[in-house]
């Protein structure tokens, strides 16, 4: 976990003589927010390519277990009616009786080639199946029900956020961080500075060599930072 009072406190230092000057909790909340949807949609782009990705993002991967209903449609309704806290796919797999299978990401343009492929249709006898995302739903081909399948995806985060309570002294109130309902990042302790430089970005102070740096820690080749979500 990382510690938001922290965060705080260390953006508080790097600001004071900072371009953009103080900040307040709104809009450090705020900058949070969208900062985590960018480390998550970082992570979920380089989950494959290196295993500190991977590790990063162990807390926020979780497995759902399901049936595939009639053509093959994996949701009654759609991913976040059956998955409330659903982000990001990273991996589908066909499970038959003996062992399961990577299912094969296609895009739905791609559908009829594969099945009309007397070499790359799908063929659940040789473990071989794909899948396809449309209207908010996973479809699998075959298109057949009853097929169990795991799909591995990126679940959202908990959203961090920091609050402050009133305390006072003989001559001043002043705001200190009210720890208790204070909500830290559930994000490894190795991506402090990663938040860091992220949310300075999004207070408008350019970090794109600290960022290259930190990216590169994690074995990522990446320059700049996404947009922020």
């Amino acid at each position: 976990m990382i510690s938001v009072k922290r965060l705080w406190d260390r953006l508080s230092a790097l600001t004071k003589t900072g371009t953009s000057g103080y900040f307040t909790a709104e809009e450090f909340n705020s900058n949070l927010y969208s900062v985590q949807y960018t480390v998550l949609a970082i992570g979920a782009d380089e989950y494959e390519n290196t295993q500190k990705v991977t590790d990063a993002l162990i807390n926020h991967t979780k497995t759902y277990n399901g049936l595939t209903k009639a053509g093959g449609q994996l949701f009654s309704v759609d991913i976040l009616t059956d998955v409330e806290d659903y982000y990001r796919t990273l991996a589908v797999t066909y499970k038959s009786l003996t062992d399961e299978y990577p299912s094969k990401k296609i895009s739905i343009g791609e559908a009829r080639m594969y099945l009309t492929s007397p070499i790359r249709r799908p063929n659940l006898g040789k473990g071989r199946t794909l899948y396809y995302f449309t209207d908010s739903n996973i479809f699998l081909l075959p298109r057949s029900p009853d097929l169990e399948v795991d799909l591995t995806y990126l679940r959202k985060p908990t959203e961090a956020l920091i609050v402050f309570t009133t305390e006072e002294d003989e001559d001043n109130d002043y705001l200190v961080v009210d720890e208790e309902n204070t909500i830290d990042i559930d994000f490894p302790e190795g991506l402090f500075n990663l938040f860091v430089y992220l949310m300075l970005e999004s207070m408008g102070i350019e970090q794109k060599e600290n960022l290259a740096t930190e990216y590169s820690q994690l074995g990522i080749n990446r320059t700049i930072q996404t947009d922020l979500k």
